[in-house]
Formats: structure tokens, sequence, C-alpha cells
């Protein structure tokens, strides 16, 4: 198999404009980061190491959790998903004793605290912690993703196949190489060509949408509690 014919069969997979959006609005102390908590059953103890082996198991069926995001050279289009080759869970994973006085607070605490960290740019971006003791008998997993990875219903995806019962997809094609620089260009060519052919309807949405929202350009919003700059 040729070069051509490989990364035919792997074809690049590049970000959205929409997740281009995410990247682009990513300012000050707030980053664009989803998160969810899970209540575990700790009554048996919980073996964190368990914990691990079934995140490894479970991962194989969200290809995207094993992927980075890389920026490609000037004039090969948006950045693309490659298959971190030095990818561990243990990279993502943490264990912390839930802080005093415990409870559901403390544990929100702590997934606050996550949500507002910045998740490395060198590794797939996704973070897991496990809390221990966040009540009697109960541990929490805290997963907090980067929005171009999920948003709020692809998170739940995600979620959906970490869980027990979720199907295992094998991954003997791990990792696949990274597309050379030929390739990424012939492959932003054709996407420009694309793009061009799509030009005449994506004007007409335009005009629809600017003859839509005419009245609305002159307008400022009404002073209020809710409209102030954001914090962390």
């Amino acid at each position: 198999m040729d070069g051509e014919e490989m990364f035919a069969s792997y074809p690049v997979e590049r970000v959205s404009t929409d997740d281009l959006m995410s990247l682009a609005s990513e300012r000050g102390s707030t980053p664009m980061q989803v998160g969810a908590v899970l209540m575990l059953d700790a009554c048996e103890g919980l073996d964190p190491a368990h914990v691990v082996a079934a995140l490894a198991d479970r991962l194989t069926a969200v290809p995207r959790l094993r992927q980075r995001l890389v920026r490609v050279p000037l004039g090969c289009g948006r950045p693309v998903w490659v298959d971190d080759g030095e990818f561990t869970v243990d990279r993502h994973f943490s264990v912390v004793r839930c802080p005093a006085p415990g409870g559901e607070p403390a544990v929100l605490g702590v997934a606050a605290q996550m949500l507002l960290t910045r998740l490395p740019r060198d590794r797939p971006l996704w973070a897991a912690r496990l809390v221990r003791d966040a009540e009697h008998d109960v541990a929490a997993l805290v997963i907090v993703f980067h929005h171009v990875l999920a948003d709020g219903i692809g998170g739940l995806a995600v979620l959906a196949s970490l869980v027990d019962g979720a199907a295992q997809v094998g991954d003997s094609s791990f990792p696949q190489p990274m597309p050379t620089r030929p390739w990424l260009a012939l492959d932003a060519a054709r996407d420009r060509i694309g793009s061009a052919r799509r030009l005449p309807t994506a004007l007409h949405r335009l005009r629809s949408a600017i003859v839509e929202l005419r009245p609305t350009f002159g307008g400022r919003a009404a002073r209020s509690s809710l409209n102030q700059p954001t914090g962390p």
C-alpha cells in the first residue's frame, strides 16, 4: 500500500467550523470545558486501579478520547485530530480524598476547580478524577472534556460509552499515522474546492440572515444584573 492509498483508508479528521469558534473564543479565566459527576457505590471498597482498568477497556468505543488536536502548517487547512501514540489513561486520571466536610457540595467544588483548570494541549483533551470518601460508602468520578471534543449532548454520548454495559470496540489499528504535509495540503485543497461550490448557497443564507437581523442592529441590551462581563 503506497502513501496515498494508506491515507485514503485513514481520512483526515479536521475540527469543524463550530469547533474553531470554540477555540477562538477561549479567552480569559474560563476555559471552554464541560464536565460531569458520576456518584459511585463504594460500599465494598473502590480500588482506583480497577477504575483505571475499566476506563481503559471502554475508551476504545470513543476514538476521540485517544486523539490530540494538532495545528497544521500554513496552507494545510484547519487543525486535525491525530492518534496520540503515547496515550495512557494514567496521564488523564488522578485520585483525591474529598475535602471536608464531604458530601455533594464538596464534590461539586472539586468539579468546579477541574473545569477552571485548562487542559494540557499536548494530549487528548479530557481528564478524570476519582474523589474518594465523598460520603459514607460513596465515591465520585468527575470527568471534564474540552468543548471542542464534546459539547453537552456529545458529552452525554461519551459518558454512555464509559458506563457498565457499553459495547467495547477493537483497536488493532491504533495508533494510526499522522497524515504527511503533502497529504494535508491536498486534502485542504479539496476542501476549498468544495467550499467554493457551496458559496452561492452560503451567500443566499447570509443575505436572508441579514434581512432577519437588521431590526436588531441598532439596539442595545437592557441593563440588568446578568448583562455583565464574565469571570471565573
